[in-house]
């Protein structure tokens, strides 16, 4: 079985139409699969899909019905949901420390990449993250990462 952590990045690839969506398509569809998020990506989820609102790429509706969409699938257990807790909110602060100054991490990739570090390297075959300079970090912090904006990989 293979297990991806998904950045909120590549999860909103999933319910709306934009570059790198055939990627996720693709590992949705595979049969033996587990999916992480951290239970921050539920609240960036909803930020990412607001913005598409003010930025008129969706309509209001289609607001409610993707939030609709994605809460049923995490009704449903599509996905292990990591809670953020004290520890990783102490191990936020360590990566801030370590990459904060060079690669400029910011405070929510900390917090994710925390809970990535919670799953464990050995749990996780795949980050996805279409973020390009947060996917370096995660790959300094030694996971595999697949940004599903770059050029199809095999996944």
């Amino acid at each position: 079985m293979k297990t991806y952590f998904l950045d909120t990045s590549a999860l909103v690839k999933r319910y709306h139409q934009e570059v790198g969506t055939e990627v996720i398509d693709k590992i949705f569809g595979e049969e033996d699969k587990e999916l992480f998020i951290s239970d921050l990506s539920i609240i960036e989820f909803h930020s990412a899909i607001a913005l598409k609102v003010r930025t008129r790429e969706i309509s209001r509706d289609a607001f409610s019905h993707l939030i609709g969409l994605f809460s049923n699938e995490l009704d449903v257990g599509l996905y292990r949901v990591m809670r953020i807790d004290e520890a990783e909110k102490q191990e936020a602060v360590e990566l801030l420390t370590k990459y904060g100054l060079g690669y400029a991490l910011r405070t929510l990739d900390s917090l994710q990449l925390a809970a990535m570090e919670s799953v464990g390297k050995a749990n996780v075959d795949w980050v996805v993250c279409a973020d390009a300079r947060f996917c370096e970090v995660i790959r300094l912090q030694g996971f595999q990462v697949i940004n599903p904006e770059e050029s199809v990989r095999n996944v």
